[in-house]
């Protein structure tokens, strides 16, 4: 008896004739006829003395068809079983273009991007914060007239034969027309020195610094004057997140690249070689975390606590922030992950069982959930 299968993928294959009544013979082909055919794999019995049945495994490529032949050994007949399960090897669809973070004025409109190459036909799906967005199913996403409740982490999936791929970025949405107010020690003017600043989307400070982070994607320094961390790097545009710890301050621009500045006493302003696609960022008193597109971090600068000694396999990451010392990562799943010091303050260690977090933050020496 002969049946023919055309195997959707690179993957593995197993043919078995498990559940046939009879002692069966079973072999696998390929080629264009009977006269020209080449074995693949055969098998007579898969144990002489217990298994009369037939089972074969075998390596198959993409649209190749395979003839498939079970007999009867000595010409016995019987009633044929025959099973078939295919497990795809091949990866599943890589992105050549993704999506990055955007901060948005209220009434912005923006549209996001997807590029993957796969096997096949790719299909898509945009999702926020977990949940897929009705009608989204298509290579592109347009936020028309952003609001505040777009704000979010958000997700596109690209979908072939071989399985799915991830890529991720936030939105940040802010009012129109924000200002910055401060208070506190302000020996340096870090909580004062904002006269005339306007269109803010977002601020953060340091020791005796503060960054602000305007519509028109520019960043402007406060407090430490005449000190590294509070001088933006000239000509710094398309700013989309900003991040300030220490001495040491940080910028996302929209391209997915990351400008670091102030002390470097610890390498902490030489960003890694070839960083790109990166979607937020964070930074200790002397150590700087990224997030990538690909749920991946990154991770340089001080390293004597061992802060920026990112797990082993870590992925999935959906959020990051860093203490003094150490360094905390949200995971998709809703669990929490940290490394660094540990010592005195048991900051490095989660309570047991913790898990549905959506949201975390990273104090000197301690994490909130």
């Amino acid at each position: 008896m002969w049946w023919k299968w055309t195997a959707p993928g690179i993957g593995n294959v197993t043919v078995n004739t498990r559940g046939s009544n009879f002692d069966t013979v079973l072999g696998v082909y390929t080629g264009s006829s009977v006269a020209v055919l080449s074995a693949v794999a055969s098998n007579d019995d898969v144990n002489a003395a217990t298994v009369r049945t037939s089972s074969v495994t075998f390596n198959s490529s993409t649209g190749m068809t395979y003839f498939i032949a079970v007999d009867g050994k000595a010409g016995v007949q019987g009633t044929i079983v025959l099973g078939l399960s295919f497990a795809s090897t091949a990866p599943p669809p890589v992105f050549t273009t993704r999506p990055l973070t955007r901060s948005l004025i209220v009434g912005n409109s923006v549209t996001f991007q997807a590029v993957a190459t796969g096997n096949g036909s790719v299909t898509y799906q945009w999702k926020r914060n977990g949940v897929a967005i009705d009608g989204a199913s298509g290579p592109t996403f347009a936020l028309s007239s952003a609001a505040l409740s777009d704000n979010g982490f958000y997700e596109v999936s690209a979908t072939d034969l071989n399985g799915t791929a991830s890529s991720s970025f936030l939105v940040h949405v802010a009012p129109a027309g924000l200002a910055v107010a401060g208070w506190g020690y302000d020996l340096y003017g870090q909580a004062s020195s904002f006269p005339g600043l306007t269109s803010v989307v977002a601020a953060t400070g340091g020791y005796t610094h503060t960054l602000v982070l305007k519509a028109d994607g520019t960043v402007v320094g406060c407090g430490t004057s005449g000190f590294p961390e509070s001088i933006v790097p000239a000509g710094l545009s398309g700013v989309v997140a900003i991040a300030a710890q220490g001495n040491t301050s940080m910028a996302l621009k929209s391209d997915g690249t990351v400008t670091v500045w102030g002390s470097n006493n610890y390498g902490q302003n030489t960003v890694p070689t070839g960083l790109a696609q990166v979607i937020a960022i964070a930074t200790g008193s002397n150590h700087c975390l990224a997030l990538k597109a690909d749920g991946t971090v990154v991770a340089w600068g001080d390293n004597t606590w061992g802060g920026t000694t990112v797990p082993t396999g870590l992925n999935g990451v959906v959020a990051i922030d860093a203490g003094t010392d150490h360094s905390i990562a949200l995971k998709a799943d809703g669990t929490v992950v940290v490394w660094g010091q540990n010592i005195n303050y048991g900051s490095v260690a989660p309570p047991s069982g913790l898990n549905g977090v959506v949201a975390i933050a990273a104090g000197s020496y301690h994490n909130l959930v």
